[in-house]
């Protein structure tokens, strides 16, 4: 799967 792609969400989401 696109471990990436929740790997960089989560970053950015926590960046919030």
């Amino acid at each position: 799967p696109q471990l990436s792609i929740i790997r960089r969400t989560t970053i950015f989401y926590l960046a919030i």
